[in-house]
């Protein structure tokens, strides 16, 4: 088909679309050539803006794309704040209508983003995209109130919202499935600690019979038309004019009030997206990416850091950004020289940032295999002591590490090793998988083969095998096995067996006391630390012992 069939083609469907959906005001019927095109027919800056040209009514339109032979148009286009698109829009794309963020319209079809038409097919396709409505939701005009904390999940606010009339502003997605596409509903939330009012029947009183003094609530911004409300009688022309009410009137929903009384501005580990600097990519993952950068502190002191970045999309992004924060939220409360130190995260807009302290020599499984046969066995005994006790400090706060191995150790250019990857720590002593999971089988304790029991001891063994891993030069355990042998072998009481350089000392420990089968018998972090710390100086002194008996046989020579 030529490019003059296709784009009559565009013509009549864009025509059947319009006389479906009523739409009387869309921008130009002959479709726009490339950025500049686009722009041209892009002209109608009312369509785009209130009155006092502030707030965007729509910052999300609906667009078409149309696949010419082998011609495809994937990219997203987005009108934020009535600017034009962004310079990557291509060819053959049209404005139709602009929609409110709280529109239904199901005369619109709605598309998963991305989708487009296959290289043999010619054909006009809608993109559904999330609507930006005149609330900012882009954080735009959010970012202007200092108590907005962007895509803050709710369970980091009990730690921020402690005194009845607490309160910020936050964004939340909620995904819907419908008809195998994804639709993500952004709102604003304002979260406050409320007044709680208990009824007659004594319902919203604790177990001892006093009134409750507070109730943390997510109180979801409608909106009407152009109008901001938390209560169906009352609606506010804009945001700030709302929050402006609540401050000296209360508000009732069901048993809760609630009045506006203290702002919660963002703490010392919410910095914003432009503190950040992204720079070289260091690394990619299911979870995104990681890269080099620099950030701007509180103080005004810019530091290296290494930012992990989210990789959104469709109904995963909640679970992720819910994944990440939780990730974030246990690190806040760790500070110790052999662990990953978080600086804090940056989440007021999309992609959300974790900002990590950045250690420079990478992974510890990655320098092991490109140093191999270069590293003595001194300078290996230092890196499982170090590695140690990084996890004995885990575990007096009480956190299982869950997935130590080489892999989630990083380590400096003066070789100090700090234990990182928390992406499935959990604080507490035991934890029970009740769902399939995929697990790393070769660093496993046999009860977690067997019961899929998670607890302080599993780490245990899982140093063990990474203790094999460091003095393998990186070396894969249980090299040449399938997982299933080894679920077999380890559920079966066999064991890595550590290589001749170990120590010996080191090799009877980790065999009975941390390769136990056995959870109580094996022996606790502290203790591992405490053995190799008495191999590493004991490696010093014997280190010392050879160098005199070195230096006494070459005076002997000599004399």
């Amino acid at each position: 088909m030529s490019a003059n069939d296709a784009m009559s083609t565009h013509q009549k469907i864009v025509k059947q679309v319009e006389e479906k959906s009523g739409v009387v005001n869309k921008v130009e019927e002959k479709p726009a050539v490339g950025e500049q095109g686009l722009r041209q027919k892009t002209k109608t800056k009312s369509d785009l803006f209130t009155k006092d040209d502030e707030e965007p009514k729509y910052a999300f339109s609906h667009f078409y794309n149309v696949t010419h032979g082998d011609e495809c148009t994937t990219n997203h286009h987005i009108m934020d704040k009535g600017q034009e698109p962004y310079p990557s829009a291509t060819k053959y794309m049209q404005v139709i209508k602009c929609i409110s963020g709280n529109s239904n319209d199901s005369r619109w079809p709605r598309a998963e983003p991305n989708q487009c038409c296959s290289s043999n097919e010619t054909s006009l396709r809608p993109l559904w995209y999330q609507f930006i409505d005149p609330g900012g939701m882009d954080g735009s005009m959010l970012r202007n109130f200092d108590f907005y904390h962007g895509f803050l999940p709710r369970e980091d606010l009990p730690s921020l919202l402690k005194q009845v009339g607490d309160y910020l502003l936050r964004v939340s997605e909620v995904g819907e499935v419908n008809n195998d596409s994804t639709i993500i509903q952004r709102d604003i939330i304002l979260s406050i600690l409320t007044e709680y009012n208990a009824d007659k029947s004594g319902e919203g009183r604790s177990f001892m019979g006093d009134v409750k003094t507070g109730k943390l609530k997510n109180l979801v911004i409608k909106r009407q038309g152009s109008m901001y409300q938390i209560e169906s009688n009352r609606a506010f022309d804009t945001l700030r004019e709302l929050i402006e009410f609540y401050k000296t009137n209360t508000g009732q929903l069901n048993m809760f009030t609630f009045l506006l009384k203290n702002p919660i501005k963002l703490q010392s580990w919410e910095y914003l997206h432009s503190d950040v600097k992204e720079g070289v990519l260091l690394g990619k993952g299911a979870f995104g990416e990681v890269r080099a950068g620099t950030l701007q502190l509180k103080t005004g002191e810019s530091i290296e850091v290494a930012i992990k970045i989210t990789k959104c999309s469709s109904d995963l992004c909640k679970a992720k950004i819910k994944e990440m924060m939780r990730e974030a939220r246990l690190m806040r409360n760790f500070n110790h020289k052999n662990i990953v130190r978080i600086y804090g995260v940056a989440v007021d807009k999309q992609p959300l940032y974790i900002l990590l302290e950045l250690v420079s020599g990478g992974s510890l499984q990655s320098f092991l295999k490109a140093n191999a046969g270069k590293i003595d066995v001194r300078d290996k005994i230092r890196m499982c002591l170090e590695a140690a006790q990084g996890v004995a400090y885990l575990h007096s706060q009480r956190c299982m590490h869950r997935d130590l191995a080489a892999r989630n150790c990083l380590i400096t250019n003066d070789r100090v090793v700090k234990v990182s990857d928390f992406g499935l720590s959990l604080i507490g002593t035991t934890y029970v998988i009740r769902t399939r999971t995929k697990l790393p089988i070769k660093w496993l304790a046999p009860e977690t083969i067997s019961t899929f029991t998670f607890s302080l001891k599993t780490d245990v063994f899982s140093f063990g095998v990474m203790a094999y891993e460091i003095f393998s030069d990186g070396a894969e355990p249980w090299e040449g096995k399938t997982n299933a042998e080894v679920k077999v072998a380890v559920t079966n009481g066999e064991c890595v067996q550590m290589p001749s350089c170990c120590p010996e000392l080191l090799r009877c420990f980790i065999a009975t006391r941390i390769f136990a089968n056995n959870p109580e018998m094996r022996a606790e972090m502290i203790e591992v630390v405490e053995t190799f710390q008495r191999a590493y100086s004991e490696s010093r002194t014997f280190r010392m012992r050879r160098k005199i008996k070195s230096f006494m046989q070459d005076v002997s020579r000599l004399s």
